[in-house]
């Protein structure tokens, strides 16, 4: 476990935050928790913490969510902004339930999977595509495992595969096709926060394959009445 010297409680630039934002461990934290989980970043020398996103407009509000007073700036050589913060207790925080400086490939969480956490993991590392199944992406084999064990608990029919191999292997959680109606109703039945724009992209694909399904059904339904009529009619002779 990754362990951190009790000095320099400052917390390193924009040290403006004044309380543990996850102490309330409801939807919001929880889903920041899982979406730091896929692409923060805790310093290794300050109590520091980073959050970065080409999604500006959805970092502003984990930002406001912290502390509306820090600032997004923009990340040299790329189209993300970042938000960073330091504070001591919140620093710990995340180290305690798992989240570690370097944890790319070592991440591994200390505290249960809940859908919330889930769905902000899917909006950091996740993927999809109407070609493709809905799949997360991680270095980390045990953090894809630990997810794995939720959705299968939850109905959900996944594989973990090798995604690249070289010096840092990759890894990606793909759901099974026939599971994107499920996956969709554990990721946003009732939920207040997430990515708009993944949340759209599957229920769209999803709405396709509605259409797609009740088109095949009055096609059937058509079918079967032809055959019917065709039926009767070969039945029936003249007297």
């Amino acid at each position: 476990m990754h362990t951190i010297q009790e000095k320099d409680k400052r917390g390193g630039k924009n040290a403006k935050v004044k309380k543990n934002p996850f102490l309330n461990w409801d939807e919001t934290a929880q889903y920041w928790f899982g979406y730091l989980a896929a692409d923060g970043n805790l310093s290794k020398t300050k109590y520091s913490i980073n959050l970065l996103s080409i999604d500006h407009s959805h970092l502003s509000k984990f930002k406001d969510w912290v502390e509306p007073s820090l600032t997004l700036y923009n990340k040299k050589g790329s189209n993300c902004k970042v938000v960073t913060f330091g504070h001591f207790d919140t620093y710990q925080f995340l180290i305690t339930k798992g989240i570690t400086p370097k944890k790319s490939l070592t991440l591994n969480l200390n505290t249960p999977i809940t859908r919330h956490i889930l769905r902000g993991v899917f909006d950091g590392d996740g993927c999809y595509s109407s070609r493709c199944s809905p799949k997360i992406t991680s270095g980390s084999l045990m953090f894809l495992r630990q997810l794995s064990e939720f959705l299968t608990q939850n109905g959900i029919d996944v594989t973990i595969k090798i995604q690249c191999i070289g010096i840092n292997t990759t890894y990606a959680l793909y759901v099974k096709m026939k599971h994107r109606f499920e996956l969709y109703k554990l990721l946003y039945d009732n939920s207040t926060i997430f990515l708009e724009r993944k949340e759209l992209k599957l229920r769209s694909s999803l709405a396709k394959v509605k259409d797609k399904s009740d088109e095949l059904q009055e096609r059937l339904k058509l079918q079967t009445c032809s055959q019917a009529t065709d039926t009767s009619v070969e039945g029936s002779t003249t007297t």
